[in-house]
């Protein structure tokens, strides 16, 4: 018994390192994104072809 709470225990604390790391790398992507759409609204408005 004292084996299965050493494993749970263990269990618990590799999915909250793990969850330690994604959350990080989410926000990047997310400000990544917001960069991204920002560098959009500040471009120039593309000008018509001429024929």
């Amino acid at each position: 018994m004292k084996a299965l709470a050493i494993v749970a225990l263990a269990v618990a604390l590799e999915a909250g390192f793990l969850f330690t790391l994604a959350v990080p790398a989410r926000a990047a992507v997310a400000q990544d994104g917001r960069a991204a759409q920002v560098e959009l609204a500040r471009a120039p408005a593309p000008v018509p072809a001429r024929s």
